[in-house]
């Protein structure tokens, strides 16, 4: 019979920091944006080579362009291919905007709205009066949105243990899912419909600092320190058949709905506590592997000569009951011990915030809604 030893939990020294959950001085730290948006909108302009000749404030990088925004280190793409009939512009709303995005506003389409008016003056690229009527009007196209939301920690090296967590419970769990080293989790890396992403944001900052000049920047990288980022960002093949390569089709209840499964998909906090006593409602076969798992067989349902989509159910189905991830190399307890305070930490401190509040200054004038 196999002897089954427990496996090494990456980063278990940190882990005893989950036990304690914070009690936090002020109020968590909440916030939820539209950062990054990729657009097509119909505009016959002047070839970009011949504006950049001509002394337009644009930079050429391969087939693209890119544009600066007046915060150092940041910047837009644009590029018109084919026959230019359409000009496409991506760049995150937060940043191109204000110079940050650890925090922003949840409206897709002011915010879309405004980072093609920004890129264009600053691009000093002129539309005609029907163009600019019809992107006021949202008669464009997405092609692009990421979305973001923060879980405040109450620490930074909470916040790093909540991603040891998170990377523990995804190490070999599906195919689909990468894992770095440094904390951050992927899933569907590479895919062209739609890719999410965990990660500590004070440490992208240390990599990445904040631009100068950013309005309030030492509460952002204060706040940045203690918390867990997730994102998704979807592409034409997500947001076609949902409807939402439309900027009217979207709201915050939308992009809250959208960030919370993500978040939680992430972070692995729904479901069953795992426990293998909850096993009777299995069949018998499956009964029988999970006690072979149990002792030590990991590759027991990776065996046999069933389907690979008969696989997947099996293992769908015991950790849809049990809480058992038969992917991990860790015990059903060593799981339990990582999710139970794990759930707990993002009931204390995962929230939304939209800073629509604060958005002048933040940008550092009014928001033009239409051109005039």
């Amino acid at each position: 019979m196999f002897q089954r030893q427990p496996a090494q939990i990456y980063g278990s020294q940190q882990l005893h920091l989950l036990q304690d959950i914070p009690s936090y001085d002020e109020p968590p730290f909440f916030s939820s944006l539209v950062d990054t948006v990729k657009v097509r909108i119909d505009a016959q302009v002047v070839p970009l080579n011949e504006l950049m000749e001509a002394g337009a404030p644009i930079h050429r990088n391969g087939k693209r362009y890119t544009v600066n925004s007046r915060f150092e280190g940041v910047s837009a793409n644009i590029y018109r291919p084919g026959n230019g009939k359409y000009l496409y512009i991506e760049g995150s709303v937060a940043k191109f905007l204000t110079g940050q995005n650890v925090v922003g506003i949840e409206d897709v389409a002011a915010g879309s709205l405004e980072l093609i008016q920004a890129v264009l003056s600053r691009a000093d690229i002129r539309l005609d009066v029907s163009e600019r009527r019809r992107i006021s009007q949202g008669r464009y196209t997405l092609t692009r949105v990421d979305l973001a939301v923060h879980c405040d920690c109450g620490s930074p090296a909470r916040a790093g243990a909540m991603m040891v967590a998170v990377r523990n419970l995804h190490l070999g769990s599906a195919h689909n899912v990468s894992v770095y080293k440094a904390g951050s989790v992927y899933k569907n890396q590479r895919s062209s419909y739609e890719t999410t992403k965990s990660y500590l944001k004070g440490r992208e900052l240390e990599h990445r600092p904040m631009s100068q000049g950013v309005f309030r920047r030492e509460d952002w990288l204060s706040a940045a320190d203690s918390i867990v980022r997730f994102e998704r960002s979807m592409r034409p093949k997500c947001l076609v058949p949902r409807g939402l390569a439309w900027p009217g089709a979207w709201s915050a209840d939308v992009v809250r709905e959208l960030l919370d499964e993500t978040a939680r998909d992430l972070a692995r906090i729904d479901g069953v506590v795992p426990d293998i006593q909850k096993s009777n409602r299995l069949t018998r076969l499956s009964r029988a592997k999970l006690r072979a798992w149990s002792c030590g067989d990991l590759n027991i349902f990776n065996e046999g000569a069933t389907s690979e989509a008969t696989k997947r159910a099996e293992r769908k189905a015991i950790f849809d009951i049990t809480g058992i991830d038969v992917n991990l190399p860790l015990t059903a307890e060593q799981q339990a011990t990582l999710l139970v305070p794990l759930r707990e930490l993002f009931a204390a401190g995962f929230g939304f915030a939209d800073h629509e509040h604060i958005w002048n200054q933040l940008t550092g004038r009014g928001r033009p809604r239409r051109w005039v």
